[in-house]
């Protein structure tokens, strides 16, 4: 449940803290065009010549504050802080899932090997292509999987509303909430069970 909540802290800094701050930055310093649906522009920047939506906006937002250079730099640093770690996230996301699917044994190893494999190739792939292209296929990526995760979540709510208030009681009880796989009815959890052993 811990894992949940930190998760869904993470989300909640990410999307309403980060992609607000951005926001509100690009519309203050007006570091932005607006198009029609025809191409034609309704509004174009006043600070700079700025083309289609990109990261652009951003690091011209910034400029105005720090400087041109200064803001391409930040930008990149956070850039690549941003791709780095969304790699490693969508890396453990797949791995886990693999791992629960196959289980231990030589299917496991060869499909783990089979994602790492393919995690290089996509980093290798958005290397060599416009940002366009790279965004474009990340916002295919991202929709698909919160239709995805919609439908799960969804499916699961009953099992963590249950999980939830397990966790609850057993903090105004004053213990260290545990996760006890049987109370949920949720079956093949082999490591809650192992520790539960112990």
């Amino acid at each position: 449940m811990k894992q949940g909540l930190v998760q869904a802290f993470s989300v909640y800094i990410d999307t309403l803290l980060v992609c607000s701050a951005t926001a509100v930055m690009i519309l203050a310093t007006k570091t932005y065009n607006i198009y029609d649906g025809n191409g034609g522009m309704l509004f174009t920047s006043t600070v700079a010549q700025l083309g289609a939506p990109d990261v652009s906006y951003t690091s011209t937002a910034l400029g105005t504050l720090v400087g041109a250079s200064w803001g391409n730099i930040i930008i990149s640093v956070a850039l690549f802080f941003f791709a780095f770690t969304t790699v490693m996230a969508y890396y453990y996301y797949a791995e886990t899932n693999v791992v629960y699917l196959f289980g231990n044994g030589k299917k496991e190893k060869i499909a783990i090997w089979c994602v790492r494999i393919s995690v290089i190739g996509m980093v290798f792939f958005g290397s060599l292509h416009e940002a366009k292209t790279v965004w474009d296929l990340g916002d295919i990526g991202v929709g698909s999987m919160a239709w995805i995760n919609v439908i799960a979540i969804l499916l699961l709510s009953p099992k963590v509303f249950k999980l939830l208030k397990s966790y609850e009681k057993q903090k105004k009880q004053g213990k260290e909430p545990e996760f006890h796989p049987e109370e949920m009815d949720i079956k093949n959890a082999d490591f809650w069970e192992r520790k539960q052993k112990e």
